[in-house]
């Protein structure tokens, strides 16, 4: 899948989590699904994708990536949670509005001078081969 689809996909996964936690009570299970796959993972990968590649001059693959997404959507959405809670102000539809927008932001951030520079046409930048011997 191409990292555009990736970015979009991540976009509408909040709203669409968003969506979900509207549905009345009859439909139970298809809310918590939908919920609880965009809270565990969306998140932290559009965080991921800003973070780890510039770091570490790679894309992230596999179960790495996975395991780092998992991690940052847990910390990211308790961040966002007790930030609510503090202000006395906690809602469901808050919380995932707020995760929502969060990802959407983090998702449309112009990267691509990262993901260039993480390898293939980017690699080897001018101050790369300042270093080289």
């Amino acid at each position: 899948m191409t990292r555009i689809r990736v970015r979009y996909g991540l976009i509408l996964s909040g709203w669409l989590a968003l969506a979900a936690a509207t549905l009345p009570a009859g439909l139970m299970p298809l809310r918590v699904v939908v919920t609880a796959a965009f809270l565990l993972v969306c998140p932290g990968a559009a965080a991921l994708q800003l973070t780890h590649p510039a770091r570490r001059r790679r894309v992230p693959e596999g179960l790495e990536f996975v395991v780092l997404s998992v991690a940052f959507s847990i910390t990211i959405d308790t961040l966002v949670a007790e930030a609510f809670y503090f202000s006395r102000s906690i809602t469901t539809m808050r919380a995932i509005g707020a995760l929502a927008v969060l990802t959407s932001l983090m998702a449309l951030y112009p990267v691509r001078d990262l993901w260039l520079h993480a390898g293939g046409a980017g690699a080897g930048t001018q101050s790369d081969r300042r270093l080289e011997p």
